[in-house]
């Protein structure tokens, strides 16, 4: 049988769907020595609709259950206490990953990455803490300082 193209790509590929990107629009106050969920309250796109803006959650649908990546960031409103931040990853409200902290010249980030194997009705969700002793901020902007985004994996 002769090789063309469309006898080679036959059967080849997918979709990573579903898949999100929402990002932090405002500043969010985070409260000392507390896990808090980042409110991520502005969606670029959302393939099945599985993120909710008004809790921070992303919830893998019926059916749709696998291989999914997620990477969380969220920038702070000062340098200080830089050490004392984390971000972490959590599925159905347990802690998965935590992140790493990076700086810039002006501001501290956190980042976080995670490939992680859910089932349908699975949630995961991006909380930060911090252990500066009073409210600190997270920077809201239109997506470049404080975004959560993921999507399911071909396998």
């Amino acid at each position: 049988r002769k090789m063309t193209r469309a006898n080679f790509v036959s059967g080849i590929g997918g979709t990573n769907t579903p898949n999100f990107s929402a990002y932090r629009s405002t500043n969010q106050t985070i409260s000392n020595a507390t896990d808090t969920v980042v409110a991520y309250n502005v969606e670029v796109f959302d393939t099945d609709s599985a993120f909710d803006t008004s809790n921070g959650k992303f919830t893998v649908p019926s059916g749709k259950g696998g291989k999914y990546m997620f990477v969380g960031q969220t920038q702070w409103n000062s340098d200080t206490d830089f050490d004392d931040t984390s971000i972490s990853i959590f599925v159905n409200g347990s802690r998965k990953f935590y992140g790493d902290v990076g700086r810039n010249e002006f501001y501290r980030t956190n980042r976080v990455v995670a490939l992680l194997n859910l089932s349908a009705s699975n949630y995961v969700e991006i909380k930060v803490v911090q252990g500066g002793g009073g409210n600190l901020d997270i920077l809201g902007s239109s997506g470049e300082r404080c975004y959560f985004y993921g999507y399911k994996i071909i396998e």
